[in-house]
Formats: C-alpha cells, structure tokens, sequence
C-alpha cells in the first residue's frame, strides 16, 4: 500500500512539473515516452546503475540517457504508452529517484531546461556547469533535501566550478618562453588553426621557401595578426632574398621582421629572436644605426642578457663609437666574466688604445675559451700584434703559426684575411711579372706633374691631408691623401689634383680597383711604421717615389728597400711590412692598387670591396 501512494506521489509530481514547462498534452506525451522507454531499457539490459562518491555525478548508462552535448533535440512521437506501461515505469522512476536521493545526500536532484523546449530527463541530478549554463530547476518530490544538503550540494558546485575554470585558464595560458619543435618558440596557445601552420612549417623545413611563403600567406590572409605565422614568412623571405641575393627580398625581410615585433600577443622569446634577425640584417645592408636601436630595445626588455648585450657591442665598433662599445663589453664581462666574445673585443678596443699589457691576457682567454666568435683570424692578429709592440715577438709569430694552422693565413708573413687563395703570393714583384708594364710606365712619365698637385695641396692650410687612423704609428706622423677608394673617386679631391686623376682615369686596374686605393702618402722624419699586413692578397701595391730623402726605408716580409724618386716598385702588401724614417725631411710617394694580375674579369666583379 505504502509502495502504491508513492508512485501516486511521484508521478503527481512529475506530472504537475511537466504540465508547468509544456503548454500543450502532446508535448507531455512525447517527454513521457521517452523518459518511460529509456526505464524500460535498462529494466530489460538488467544494468545496475553505480552512484559514485559524494558530490560526482552518476555514471549512467549511455544507451538510456543522451547527455545535453550528445544531443539537444529529442526524437518526437505520437504514440502514448499504455497504462500499464505507464505504471510500470512510474515505480522503476520512484525506486531511482529515491536511490538517489538516499545514497547521494549531497546531491540536489535538478534538470536542465528551458521554457519550450523538449526536456531531456537525464536521471542524473547533477550536472556539471560545462554541460549546461542555464538554470537548474529543481524538481518537486516527496523527498526534498534539507538546508544542510543544499549547502554541502553548492560547497561541491562550487569546487567544481573552481576546477574547471583553473583547467581552462591552464589550457588557454602562453607560458613565456616556451618552444615548438620548428622555431623553437612556442607563441600561440590556439591550435585550432595547428595544422595550417604545420604544413607551412614543414615546407620552410625542406628548403621549399617560395612554397612555404605562400603558405605563410595563405594563413595570414586570415589571421594577419598571429605572431608565428609573420614570423615563419620573415624566414621564408629571409632564405629566399639569400638564395636570389636580392636586394628588394632583403627589405621586405626586414618589413617582415619588424612586423612581428609591433604584435602585442608575440611571446617573450620570439620578439628576441625576430628583434636580433632584424638587427642582423639592418647591418648587413649598412643600417647600423637602426640596427642599434632595435638591440637599444631588446636590451631594455632584457638588461640582463649577454648575448644582445655582445651584439650591440659589435654595432658600436662598426659605427666607430669605441666608448660605447668598451662600456658594453665590461658590462658583459661584470656579468659573466669569463665570456670569450666579451674578452677578445675588449682586448681589440684596448690594443687599439695602445694598452697592450691588457689587451693580451684578455685576448688570450678569449681565444683559448674557444667560444662561438673569438676563435676567428682578426682576434689572431690583434694578439700577435699586441705581443710585438710589447716586445715578445717569438710569442708573436707562435700565435701567427697557430693561425697559419687553422687555415687563417696563407703564411706566417702574408696574414690577410680575404683572400683568394690559388694567387701567387710573394713580397716584391718586378714590373714584367705583373703585366702592367704601360701603366707603370705612364706613372714615370708623369711623376713630375704628379710631385706638383702633392706639393701644392701640402702647402695649403686646408689641404686635406689627414692623419693616418688605424693606429700603425709607433711614433712620428703619418699623413694620406685619398683620390680613389674602393673604386670609387673622390670628385672634391680630384678637383684639387685634376691632371693626377685624369692620368689615373687612364689606368682601369686601378680607378675600377674594388679593393684598393689610389692616394698622396706623406711620412715626416722620426716616424715608425709597425710591422703590419693589408686586409687582402687580391691586390698589388705600386709606390711612385716623388720626394725622398735618405734614412727612409720599407721592409717586405725579410727584404728591406728604399724608394726612388722617379721610379715604381711593386709590393703585395699583405706581406708583412714596416717603415722608418730616419732622415730629416719629409718623405712623399704616391701609392696606386692594382688587381692582382692573376685574378679573372669574374673574380673582380665578383669580390666585395674593401
């Protein structure tokens, strides 16, 4: 009897319940049937539904209940179940309903709907807030939990809402610094759009560039802004403009890269990497300067980092501001003192200042640290050069055997470093042995008119001589006078010395010399010359005598001689040499480069000036 009253109790609830949210009989005869069917399912499979532990929601059997993600449309049906159907059902749903609410006292028995809507009568009171963000309603039974229940019911609610929020926050979070197997850098939490950009990163990693960059293109016309995707089109460009040496490719390189550096969502380590590849190539096409302002910045955001800090170093060397530079550099080495690039160019800027004794044992340590940049041929000479004019010769050339070693210089005395190694190098050469017997010859005729336009721009206060700058000079003065540099003429020098140039116009290996000089060279009495080498093998070097006392010499890796007035003798000055004036007037040749006569038309359209 007591069973029969609460099937009554029970479907007067679930009836005045439905009879509340639907609006028409057909409605409650839908709802009704499917709910009553899914009971019979399970009365049928005989499956026991598990409760779990306190505050979780039941595991029911999916062939019963569709959760609202499986689905949020019910099938409809005209066809009412019989009564007995109907009673049957009814029990089944007052056993469950009753189950529950004893063996889960935590729980709150709620339903998911809306106004007109069909209902999805899941039997699990609880449903999580990711499966429904409406409004629970609860639904009225003769069991009704107390105070106490509803409390602990909301505690729990709440701890779930908690949990799934810190889970979405987790998966949503760009953690700084992180990195993906291409770029090494992780910038972007969304991965909707992965594979999109995975295709466009494997065809830059199989060198497919222009594949690659229409890739990149194709994304980005879509999301323009997303900090990966400019950056894989900045190293398309980038190995694209380096493959085709393309000049237009370079600048839209650098357009690409600043772009990524103005997104607000780019990630610490991808704004570094973009910053430094974009200041690397600023300096490649001569922007120093703004190659300087854009480490500036990364050193700003990074105060701290060694290997920006070492790399603006480098931009201020280029640019010729030796403070800036030295200041960096024992900024670097404060830091981390036993860094290698920090030590050899601080003892580069030192052995420029002439303070070899510190110059040495920083150069030294650098080059023996064997770190990335101080293992190179310029770091050999600045050492071998610092030990010389200390005094400690032997260890000089120990140190230029040693370059010789690793491939840096062609031999202990001819240490420049661009070279083209197949030339026939030795110190002096005479005049048939170049094959520029005309030019020479049309140099000794001149001589005089030459001697005239040097003496006449000597004399005057604003001649224009200017004083030697690579710091060559152990003492005296040493004064130059530039016409041609790098194969270009200077117009304003050659208005003051007309008739040289025009002589000189007439000579094309050397007005179109890439890697040479052609200029006035003035040596006053007392003056010493340390023992150095020109910067390339790629040239010859003829000195014209025009005024020349006695006590003046030149020696060319072991051979010493002395100029003629009148007369041209040929060096290669990446030889060793040294120079002395012991007399007591000044001294005054005219020194022309020349191509070095083994070079081929495309070798010298091919070399870079210096």
């Amino acid at each position: 009897m007591k069973s029969i009253v609460a099937l009554l109790v029970v479907t007067l609830a679930v009836g005045s319940y439905y009879l509340a949210e639907h609006h028409n009989i057909r409605d409650i005869i839908t709802l009704s049937k499917e709910y009553f069917d899914a009971i019979l399912q399970r009365q049928k499979t005989n499956e026991i539904v598990k409760q779990k532990s306190k505050g979780d929601q039941s595991d029911l059997n999916q062939n019963t209940i569709k959760s609202p993600i499986q689905s949020k449309r019910q099938d409809k049906s005209t066809i009412a179940p019989s009564n007995e159907e109907k009673k049957i059902r009814q029990k089944d749903n007052y056993k469950t309903f009753t189950t529950n609410s004893v063996d889960s006292k935590t729980n709150q028995i709620v339903e998911q709907k809306s106004k007109g809507d069909q209902s999805d009568l899941n039997r699990n009171p609880i449903k999580s807030p990711i499966q429904s963000k409406r409004q629970d309603k609860t639904i009225s039974s003769t069991i009704i939990p107390s105070n106490k229940e509803k409390k602990t019911t909301q505690k729990n609610n709440d701890k779930t809402n908690t949990t799934h929020s810190a889970d979405s926050k987790t998966v949503i979070k760009q953690e700084p610094g992180a990195k993906d197997s291409n770029s090494k850098i992780k910038n972007s939490a969304n991965t909707k759009h992965s594979q999109e950009l995975l295709l466009a990163n494997q065809l830059l990693k199989q060198k497919n560039y222009q594949q690659a960059l229409d890739a990149f293109n194709v994304f980005l016309k879509h999301h323009p802004t997303d900090p990966l995707a400019l950056y894989g089109k900045a190293k398309a460009l980038d190995e694209l403009a380096e493959q085709q040496r393309s000049n237009p490719l370079l600048h839209q390189v650098i357009d690409a890269y600043q772009k990524i550096c103005q997104q607000q969502e780019c990630s610490n380590d991808l704004r570094k990497t973009a910053y430094l590849r974009l200041a690397d190539r600023m300096s490649f096409v001569g922007h120093h300067n703004k190659a300087i302002t854009v480490l500036q910045k990364l050193t700003a955001h990074f105060p701290g980092n060694v290997d920006i800090l070492n790399k603006l170093g480098v931009q201020y060397l280029i640019t010729n501001q030796i403070f800036q530079a030295e200041t960096i550099y024992r900024k670097v080495l404060q830091i981390l003192p036993d860094n290698g690039f920090a030590q050899v160019h601080l003892g580069f800027i030192l052995n420029s200042k002439s303070q070899y004794h510190q110059a040495i044992p920083l150069l030294s340590a650098g080059i023996n640290s064997q770190q990335a940049g101080t293992d190179d041929a310029k770091f050999y000479l600045h050492l071998g050069d610092a030990l010389t004019r200390v005094g400690k010769k032997s260890e000089a050339y120990s140190v230029y055997n040693n370059g010789v070693a690793k491939g840096y210089f062609l031999s202990i005395w001819q240490r420049s470093i661009y070279n083209v190694d197949r030339l026939t190098g030795k110190p002096w050469w005479d005049t048939k042995e170049t094959g520029y017997q005309s030019s020479i010859k049309l140099l000794e005729k001149n001589w005089k008119i030459i001697l005239e336009e040097g003496l006449k721009i000597l004399n005057q206060k604003q001649g224009g001589f200017e004083r030697e700058t690579e710091n060559l000079r152990n003492k005296g003065d040493w004064k130059q006078f530039q016409l041609y540099v790098k194969g270009r003429k200077m117009e304003k020098n050659c208005n003051k010395t007309p008739k040289t140039c025009h002589i000189i116009d007439q000579i094309p290996e050397a007005k179109n010399n890439k890697r040479g000089q052609v200029k006035y060279s003035i040596l006053f009495p007392g003056t010493h010359i340390w023992p150095h080498t020109g910067p390339t093998n790629c040239r010859l070097r003829l000195h014209l005598g025009l005024k020349v006392p006695s006590g003046v010499r030149i020696r060319v890796g072991n051979e010493t001689r002395s100029w003629e007035e009148g007369k041209v003798m040929i060096l290669d000055d990446s030889f060793e040499h040294e120079v002395w004036h012991d007399g007591n007037s000044l001294r005054l040749i005219f020194i022309v480069d020349v191509w070095h006569p083994n070079l081929t038309s495309t070798e010298k359209a091919r070399l870079t000036p210096i």
